[in-house]
């Protein structure tokens, strides 16, 4: 009998014992995104979402590890994966890929593309885990004894990934927080040697480095991110869906607008000599809406601002024109001005803005007709005088009786309107304020000062009241009376949220303010054409 051929029987009996010590690789699988997950799906919302950049943070027991996941995810393909599983969920018809390096790039992008909800996701507490040797490990041992090169076959070592994903949902218009939520994700594997690389005697015990750990981290990444998907789909359909039809949610997204245009310094300074303080007036009011700490809550990108020489009649349309298309009904408009106001031969006031020529009439009929088409519930403020007070040019023109002016601008423009004086009361500036007396308390009121039943929200009504209580109180101090008054009524309150830390004066602040005027007058009538020396030196930024 041939030797060859009686050990063939027992090569073939020993490769037949290691191939059945052979455990499979059990490394579980991604998932394409279906067209719809299961289940009733609900009305889909008309609403548009962009989703940002998957952010990564590994947990600290995992940073000696030496890798980094970025390293191992494609973090655009998560992306587009997790906006394939947010379209799955129907909630939303419009779902896509944020642009933009960083969080404010994106949401500007979102807002130039007028989407609604900006979807942010962060991978925290990012690990892989050795979770030990399973069933396979002994066997395997025999397998070695025979013939080592099976053994590196065998799936006999277990390994983990798992993150928390922290999930928010942001209004791009408001941007308030819509809703918050901690997603976690854990999926497991059965590993061989060349799975999570090889070793040579890798079989015994692993030898992880960080190639190692990055070749698990992306076996274990497709499952988990369809895990993730999968969830988010769910969450967003059964939770934040309910959520977004609450009235008090709605209302968080609710989209607050700013126009602010302010001239001290016109084309012609001989007609129209500098105005101290009104451009600043109007630096000062967008800051106080939009100041990322001590502001209202505006986004700087909702806080649209001609000032100077880009205050023209054609900038203002062109402005108001965009501002309409961003406007829906449940939105919210404030247009203010400071500049030079007069009167037109037929007796309407107007305001008067930057041309090349000079200025440019802009009557308060015009401003209501632009502002007519624009949804939403409006509030026009008016830092200017008609009639000669300060802030005006004399035309000569009588003036209407009391209240006209305003009435008629609320009428055209279908909202409310706050004028800083009316035709027989004056309107001052202070040297000590570095501003008008009006727009002083206007921001002191929006800095929270007018907030009188402590809410922690100002509306129109009450600014109006606040600012017209302290306007009138302390020009009467100076025997030069000053009168604010409003105009027009809105279906629902415009309100502007109170800032965390109050910016402006208080009332305290604000009765300082007066106290200090008595040390260097208040400029009347005919004291506001000329700016101070520090005023001269800031306003020329303005063009």
């Amino acid at each position: 009998m041939n030797t060859n051929t009686a050990r063939a029987p027992r090569w073939v009996g020993a490769l037949a014992c290691c191939l059945l010590g052979l455990g499979c690789s059990s490394i579980p699988p991604g998932e394409v995104p279906p067209a719809r997950l299961p289940g009733e799906a609900p009305e889909a919302l008309p609403l548009k979402v962009a989703v940002a950049s998957i952010e990564f943070e590994l947990a600290d027991d995992e940073k000696p590890k030496e890798y980094q996941p970025q390293e191992v995810i494609d973090a655009r393909l998560v992306r587009e994966d997790l906006a394939a599983w947010v379209n799955a969920a129907a909630v939303f018809p419009d779902v896509r890929a944020a642009k933009g390096e960083d969080y404010v790039g994106q949401m500007n992008d979102a807002w130039d593309n007028q989407d609604d909800l900006l979807l942010q996701i962060k991978l925290a507490d990012f690990r892989t885990n050795f979770d030990g040797h399973n069933g396979w490990w002994v066997p395997n041992i025999v397998n070695w004894l025979l013939w080592m090169v099976p053994a590196w076959f065998v799936a006999h070592e277990d390994y983990s990934l798992s993150f928390d994903a922290q999930v928010s949902v942001r209004s791009v218009d408001s941007s308030r927080v819509l809703h918050e939520s901690v997603i976690p994700v854990k999926v497991s594997g059965s590993f061989d040697e060349f799975d999570r690389g090889w070793h040579f005697f890798g079989f015994i015990t692993p030898f992880n480095g960080p190639d190692n750990w990055r070749q698990i981290a992306g076996n274990l990444l497709p499952a988990a991110r369809a895990q993730l998907g999968r969830a988010l789909g769910g969450q967003l359909r059964d939770e934040f869906y309910g959520q977004l039809t609450r009235a008090d949610v709605r209302d968080s997204m609710r989209k607050t607008l700013a126009l602010i245009v302010g001239v001290s310094y016109y084309q012609d300074s001989v007609r129209f000599p500098a105005l101290p303080y009104a451009a600043s007036d109007a630096r000062t009011l967008a800051k106080t809406l939009s100041d990322p700490e001590t502001g209202n809550g505006l986004a700087q990108r909702a806080v649209y601002e001609l000032i100077g020489s880009d205050a023209t009649r054609e900038k203002l349309s062109a402005t108001l024109d965009e501002i309409a298309g961003r406007m829906r009904p449940d939105d919210q408009l404030i247009v203010y001005f400071a500049g030079y106001g007069t009167r037109q031969p037929d007796g309407q006031a107007s305001i008067l803005l930057n041309q090349a020529e000079g200025a440019e009439p802009v009557t308060l009929a015009e401003l209501g007709a632009l502002l007519a088409p624009v949804a939403g519930e409006k509030v026009v403020i008016l830092d200017c005088g008609f009639d000669g007070q300060g802030r005006s040019v004399r035309s000569g023109v009588a003036p209407p009786a009391a209240g006209a002016d305003g009435k008629a601008l609320a009428e055209a423009l279908g909202g409310y309107a706050l004028l800083s004086t009316s035709p027989k009361s004056t309107l001052m500036t202070s040297e000590h304020l570095g501003s008008s007396l009006f727009s002083y308390h206007l921001v002191a009121g929006l800095g929270g000062a007018a907030d009188r039943d402590e809410n922690g929200l100002v509306d129109h009504e009450e600014l109006s009241a606040y600012v017209r209580e302290k306007a009138v109180a302390e020009s009467a101090y100076f025997g030069q009376p000053q009168e604010p008054y409003s105009e027009g009524s809105l279906a629902r309150a415009f309100t502007l949220a109170v800032p965390r830390a109050p910016g402006g004066a208080t009332d305290e602040g604000a009765t300082d303010a007066g106290a200090a005027q008595t040390d260097g007058g208040a400029q009347g009538p005919d004291e506001g054409d000329a700016p101070d020396d520090d005023d001269d030196a800031e306003e020329p930024h303005e063009d």
